[in-house]
């Protein structure tokens, strides 16, 4: 074998230019080919990643419209054993069942505690909550019932259409030794508030109450005189009563005068009583007591005749000697 090697000498020019060219126009089809498979794997990774994005954002609606569901004990009642059912997603959940394992159970014999979840619910919006009521926590506690229960919840989501398939867990160990303190909110002072005017009334009315049975037991005294001398005495106070309400400058007030002759009347009843008097003249004394009672608002324009004329009835009494 023999190598045949080209000789410069004899070769011109323009070969050499041709040669250049073409060596030129290698290297830049072979940068072209660099870049295009560069800008095909950059095209194809943003594909992908729009893809994915796509699934992602359809997948993220899905999960938006996931129902939630949720099975615990209610925390609102520190006494009462209350199992909170609970639909917290933005879906409907429907066909829902529940399996507790074991069966839930109660300290009673009355009813079956687990019968409510027996029966498949179907239909649980969203945002809806319910309590079943199971026991008392002192009576669940004496018993010897299982503190934990696993609870299987299985249903499907209206709206995406998937099935859900949980487990929660029960566990009355977890809440055990728990303690709440009462708070009261704006509600409960306003119902506090509304209790006042009740309270002044009924305190009112008892010491009304009360300054009526002293005054009717007039507690300045009881008189132990003779009837007359009392009766005489009830017709000198309404004739000075009467003399000096006439003087315009004495300011005297009726009230203090009409309590003053309520206890003197009080006693000539008493007295009445004592001497046997006849229940015609009692019923006199009776008369000008009443009339002393009235308030101002309920007399008659004719009040100070008729208490003249009472007490002019009441002057005229006969007072027999006790037997």
């Amino acid at each position: 074998m023999s190598w045949e090697f080209i000789n410069p000498s004899t070769v011109y020019w323009d070969d050499w230019v041709l040669f250049f060219v073409q060596v030129s126009t290698l290297v830049f089809l072979m940068i072209y080919v660099w870049k295009t498979w560069e800008m095909a794997t950059a095209t194809r990774a943003a594909a992908e990643a729009s893809s994915a994005a796509a699934i992602e954002a359809k997948e993220a609606r899905m999960e938006a419209l996931a129902p939630r569901m949720m099975v615990y004990f209610s925390p609102e009642q520190i006494h009462l054993a209350e199992v909170v059912v609970e639909n917290i997603g933005a879906g409907t959940a429907a066909n829902v069942k529940f399996a507790f394992d074991p069966p839930l159970q109660a300290s009673g014999s009355s009813f079956d505690a687990n019968r409510f979840f027996e029966s498949v619910k179907p239909i649980i919006p969203p945002r809806f909550r319910m309590l079943h009521g199971v026991d008392t926590w002192t009576s669940y506690l004496r018993g010897n019932l299982p503190h934990r229960y696993d609870v299987r919840i299985t249903y499907t989501g209206k709206e995406n259409g998937r099935e859900y398939d949980e487990v929660h867990v029960l566990d009355i160990d977890a809440i055990a030794h728990r303690m709440e303190f009462g708070k009261k909110g704006i509600e409960d002072l306003i119902k506090e508030v509304e209790k006042i005017p009740k309270i002044l009334d009924d305190n009112l009315n008892k010491i009304d109450s009360h300054l009526g049975l002293a005054n009717m037991l007039n507690l300045h005294h009881i008189d132990v005189r003779p009837l007359r001398d009392i009766i005489s005495e009830i017709s000198a106070y309404w004739s000075a009563a009467k003399t000096i309400d006439a003087d315009k400058q004495a300011r005297f007030r009726w009230e203090p005068a009409l309590i003053e002759m309520r206890g003197m009347a009080q006693n000539a009843l008493f007295a009445a009583a004592r001497e046997l008097v006849p229940e015609c003249d009692r019923n006199a004394i009776i008369k000008v007591l009443v009339m002393m009672h009235m308030p101002a608002y309920s007399r008659s324009e004719n009040y100070d005749e008729e208490m003249e004329q009472a007490i002019s009835e009441l002057a005229k009494i006969c007072t027999p000697s006790v037997a």
